[in-house]
This record gives structure tokens, sequence and C-alpha cells, in this order.
């Protein structure tokens, strides 16, 4: 799939807003999908079943391939809501593209674990070719589940009410506004001395 080509300014300010948040989303997954191939294999070869270990670390690519998408999906969302923006059509070929990518990559990665081990064992696995196919339907309900969350944003940033201008009025001498903070400053006024002192009574 062909890279998405953005060309305003704004979205790609917005769409690489979207990669900043996503990065340690990204790196906390990764993370703890190393955590669960591992308890997983382990879980696989106590079975004492050989055949036990590929559908098990499939699993383990299908729920990380799930989340990879769906934790990008909220995140454009998030980027073009923090803009005040509804997530435009290049939110849409964004996720599409990243999620291409993602499981082309870890169906990849899948396949040459597996024939790794069916290296050192000597057992040729028949299962990871029609396990591998399952990797894109996996990924398009992943889609489909991202996609209904860049709708969503947009319908809750399309009907939610235009924000309300504040107006401060400021009148008088010296007026002024301070606001989220405290005002420590002391206003000096420089004028005629019979205006200055034309309030007092005794004249004096």
């Amino acid at each position: 799939m062909q890279v998405p080509q953005i060309r305003s300014p704004r979205v790609k300010e917005i769409i690489d807003h979207a990669e900043v948040l996503f990065r340690p989303e990204r790196n906390t997954l990764s993370e703890k999908h190393e955590e669960e191939l591992r308890a997983a294999r382990f879980a696989a070869r106590q079975t004492n079943n050989s055949g036990a270990l590929v559908p098990a670390e499939a699993g383990c690519y299908f729920a990380h391939i799930r989340n990879l998408i769906v934790r990008k999906a909220n995140c454009l969302a998030t980027a073009y809501t923090s803009f005040s923006e509804p997530a435009g059509r290049e939110a849409d070929s964004v996720l599409s593209h990243f999620a291409a990518m993602t499981v082309a990559g870890h169906r990849s990665s899948f396949v040459d674990q597996a024939s790794l081990t069916a290296m050192r064992t000597r057992k040729p696995n028949t299962q990871v070719r029609l396990v591998s196919r399952e990797f894109e339907r996996e990924a398009d309900n992943a889609l489909a589940e991202g996609l209904r969350i860049l709708d969503m944003q947009r319908v809750q940033t399309k009907n939610r009410p235009p924000a309300q201008p504040t107006i401060y009025s400021a009148t008088g001498p010296n007026a002024r506004i301070t606001i989220n903070g405290t005002d420590h400053s002391t206003n000096l006024t420089v004028g005629p001395s019979d205006e200055a002192f034309s309030a007092n009574p005794s004249g004096t």
C-alpha cells in the first residue's frame, strides 16, 4: 500500500502529533507482546503437545495486531480533537496504511519464528500456512474497529457546541484585568497636584 500523501501543513501537524502520542504506546504494547509470547510458549510446552505452540503464538500476534491498530486509531482521534478538528479522510488513509504494514510485518515475523522452530526441532509444521491466512482477517476486524473510532470522533466534534467567547470589560482609572493569577502590582498616577488634592474638604 502506498504511503498517504499529506499536503495540508495543518493536517501534517495533526498526524505528527498523533505519532508523538502513539510512540510510547507502541513501546508499551511491544513489551507486553513479548511477555505474552514467552508465557504462551511456556504454557504450550507444558501440554507436551507439539501442535499447541503455533496456535498459542498466533493468538498473541493477533491480539498484538489488534491492540496496535486500535491504539493508533485512538491516538489519531485524540490528536484531531486536541486541534478541535474532525478527523479528515487522511486519518483513515494513515490508519489503513498502518494496519497493512503492521499485519505484513508481524505475519512475516510469525512465519520466520515458526520456520526456525521447525528447523530446530526437525519437525515440519503444517499449521503455519493455514494460521498465517488468519492474519488478514484479524487485521481487517481491527481496522474496522479503528475506523469506527475515527467516525465517532467526527460525530462528537461536529456536534460539539461552539465555544462562547469570554468578554472582559474594564473601566475607570488604572483598570486592569488579571487572569489565572494574582495581581501584586501598584498603580502610580501622574497628574496635576490640584487634581490630587481636590477631594480634600478642608482645602489644606
